[in-house]
């Protein structure tokens, strides 16, 4: 069985910032009867 999971994170800041330092800390876990086929962590920035 493969299960697609896509999760989407969105912030807005009023006012807006110029900068912005962030981690992110995502990792998923392959174990028994689980394995990890792919991953991908894709960030874009939006200009207002």
């Amino acid at each position: 069985m493969r299960i697609h999971i896509r999760h989407e994170i969105a912030h807005t800041f009023e006012p807006p910032v110029r900068f912005l330092n962030a981690t992110l800390r995502l990792t998923p876990r392959s174990h028994e009867g689980q394995h990890i086929a792919r991953w991908r962590v894709r960030l874009t920035a939006m200009r207002t």
